[in-house]
């Protein structure tokens, strides 16, 4: 199987979609008081009766990289490239998730809001699948996305990724890669470049996983971090800003 290079990220045989700490606070959903990051059941409705709930927690993602380069001169120059993605708001404190090989060793991250501003963003923590988690400092408050529990899915249940906040795939879990628990979710959802750090919502709207890659062999074949893999790091990382504090 052909091995893949997007930057410096390596998949064996899939193609990684991107282009080239705070206090908790508690939120309310109906009428319920949750925990931001909270594992929670997802809401009621079907996510395509919720679309616009769920558009508030996603951003767009824009990492610049410089680097010195000769002209035709031969002399130094700087030169800038981009790398584009999305992301999902995961703490009304600004952090949002989105995916490694999009803001790894990037000169700066700009984050795109629901509202069009776009503000910088630093990166706080990387995950040991392809995620990271940046910070943004805004004024107000930002809706966090509600978790799903990715352990409860299995091969054929449906799905739907929203990229930039617009698209609208369906599809279905195709299969379920990990030790003990999902921690890739592999399924039939037709993506491109420059689609990495989207969410994968179940029907009701919970957050099941951050788009990561799509396979290079085969079209309607894309991969995605599960949801409780970036949520139990979530809380540890949120646990150790905790303690840090007192």
């Amino acid at each position: 199987m052909k091995i893949l290079l997007f930057r410096d990220a390596v998949l064996t045989g899939i193609l990684l979609c991107g282009m080239a700490a705070s206090l908790p606070v508690a939120f309310a959903q109906g009428s319920m008081i949750v925990e931001p990051g909270a594992l929670i059941a997802a809401p009621k409705a079907t996510l395509f009766e919720s679309k616009q709930n769920l558009l508030p927690s996603l951003v767009g993602i824009r990492a610049v990289d410089e680097q010195n380069m000769f002209n035709d001169n031969g002399r130094m120059k700087m030169a800038s490239a981009e790398r584009m993605g999305n992301g999902i708001i995961i703490d009304p404190s600004g952090i949002i998730v989105t995916s490694a090989h999009i803001v790894n060793r990037a000169k700066y991250v700009l984050v795109r809001l629901p509202n069009g501003t776009e503000v910088e963003a630093r990166v706080i923590y990387t995950g040991k699948e392809d995620f990271s988690f940046l910070k943004v400092n805004v004024p107000g408050f930002l809706k966090p996305v509600v978790w799903a529990d990715s352990s409860r899915v299995r091969s054929g249940d449906p799905v739907v990724a929203i990229i930039d906040r617009e698209s609208v795939q369906g599809g279905a879990i195709t299969k379920l890669v990990g030790r003990g628990q999902a921690e890739i979710i592999e399924m039939d959802v037709d993506l491109k470049h420059g689609d990495s750090g989207g969410p994968v919502f179940d029907e009701q709207g919970g957050l099941l996983g951050l788009v990561m890659a799509r396979a290079e062999s085969q079209k309607n074949k894309s991969y995605a971090v599960a949801s409780n893999t970036i949520h139990q790091e979530y809380l540890k990382f949120k646990g150790s800003v905790l303690v840090g504090a007192e």
